[in-house]
């Protein structure tokens, strides 16, 4: 495949090439007239779950005959009776009507309010039409098991609710930043009908499957998470076809996995991506494989004829996350670098970052610290050089470390590498002392009115602090 050609053409051919082999499977069925009534995907592989769909869909029903022959629903604006009453109409054109819904209510009360939050608030950041009902579908589904209106997510009014209710009643942690695009979902949905829903129980569906014909009407249905708890999940896995697309277990798995995607874009593409580039874009952008296919194909187009891909265009195309700033902080504080650290910090409570976040990820940070001196005492006694580059560290170390097992070996090979560079910086007690120091941070944070500011810049002034 040549340079010049578009980046969408080079992605759908990848899209096309790793196509599950379950999922190919069924396409391949219904192209020979084998067709179920019903047919779900799920699972926080949300850019796979689209895909699978899209594909799905160009098995059942000739582009020409979309318009009139199939109706897309999103999840979150329909109730399961107008669901059942689009399956029930016959198409205008062609012998079998498609109904897709997209970000369907399967996931019961017990569903994850912090789950879904962060789903939406990164679609809504993407900032695509597309993506943006995505996001205000999650919220929507977020608010109705919540049993709270729409207006919930606005700045004022008497139904909004603050960062300390949503934290309180939700357990999500919502930051002032967050209010401005929450408020613009609020004005979002309401413009497209979007209300939150209550009813999960999908009663007027699952009579319908019963006596459901393929032959006139197909169901498409996409999910972030299910409770196959649900009659309606227990009868759509009877009579149709379930998918699930989750990420791989473990950090090993998923780096595997999505070293897998990555490689068959570079070389759809004809660009190499130097290993410092891979290790900046993965901190951006986690083991999130929608995330990372879209910073990748923005990065390729960023280069143009240039064949190498390094760290500095991926610094050029993809702007800093609330994720990778509270890195900087955690690293310089580990680093023991005063200077730098309340700068971040300051950097930080500027933008609006909630200050039990703040503390938390200073918490692990030492919390870390902590695994690899006992690490480098007892499992890992020999093995590690300091001083050693990430490249060795990744290739010679890691997979001794998880061959051990232990809590840390469940930490990203990144944050294992910093945190024994980091420990010769702390001895055991400097560490006793500064998860203490953090426990009466938190206990005064959430129990008295001191200034969040002071106590942070106090916290991060101590950890700090060198001893003579």
């Amino acid at each position: 495949m040549t340079d010049s050609m578009a980046p969408l053409d080079w992605q759908a051919a990848q899209l096309r090439d790793t196509m599950r082999e379950d999922i190919q499977k069924e396409i391949n069925a219904i192209k020979k007239g084998k067709t179920a009534p019903v047919y779900l995907f799920y699972g926080d592989q949300e850019y796979l779950v689209e895909q699978s769909e899209a594909a799905l869909v160009d098995a059942l029903v000739p582009e020409a005959d979309r318009a009139l022959s199939m109706v897309i629903i999103e999840g979150s604006a329909a109730e399961w009776g107008e669901v059942v009453a689009q399956l029930k109409t016959l198409p205008m054109f062609g012998d079998r009507k498609v109904v897709v819904v997209r970000d369907a209510r399967l996931a019961g009360a017990g569903s994850s309010a912090a789950n879904l939050f962060s789903r939406a608030r990164d679609a809504w950041a993407e900032g695509t039409e597309p993506r943006r009902k995505t996001a205000a579908g999650h919220l929507m589904n977020l608010l109705g098991a919540a049993g709270w209106p729409r207006e919930a997510l606005g700045k004022s009014g008497p139904d909004a609710r603050s960062p300390d209710e949503w934290r309180s009643e939700l357990k999500v942690a919502v930051g002032e930043d967050d209010l401005e695009w929450l408020e613009e979902a609020r004005s979002f949905a309401a413009e497209r009908g979007m209300t939150p829903k209550r009813d999960d129980r999908g009663d007027p569906l699952v009579e319908y499957l019963k006596e459901a014909d393929s032959k006139t009407s197909v169901l498409i249905l996409t999910a972030v998470d299910v409770d196959k708890r649900l009659g309606i999940y227990k009868t759509i896995e009877k009579v149709g076809k379930v998918f699930e697309l989750t990420a791989a277990r473990g950090e090993k798995a998923q780096r595997a996995a999505l070293k897998e995607e990555i490689d068959r874009i570079l070389e759809e593409s004809g660009k190499r991506l130097r290993a410092d580039a891979f290790t900046r874009l993965e901190r951006k952008a986690g083991f999130d494989l929608r995330k990372f296919v879209q910073e990748l194909t923005k990065i390729i187009t960023y280069v143009g004829e240039k064949k190498e891909i390094g760290s500095d265009d991926v610094e050029a195309v993809v702007p800093q996350t609330r994720e990778e700033s509270i890195f900087e902080l955690t690293d310089a504080i580990g680093s023991r670098n005063g200077p730098a650290a309340l700068k971040r910090l300051t950097d930080l409570l500027d933008q609006n970052h909630h200050p039990l976040e703040i503390l938390g990820s200073i918490h692990r940070e030492i919390k870390n610290l902590y695994l690899a001196t006992d690490y480098i005492r007892g499992a890992m006694k020999g093995m590690y050089e300091p001083g050693m580059i990430y490249g060795s560290f990744q290739k010679n170390i890691v997979p001794k470390i998880m061959s051990k097992k232990g809590l840390f070996s469940k930490l990203h090979p990144f944050v294992m590498y910093k945190a024994l560079e980091h420990r010769e910086n702390f001895d055991r007690k400097d560490l006793e002392e500064a998860l203490l120091m953090l426990a009466a941070a938190d206990l005064r944070l959430k129990s008295t009115r001191a200034d969040p500011r002071f106590v942070l810049e106090e916290i991060v002034f101590k950890l700090c602090a060198r001893k003579s």
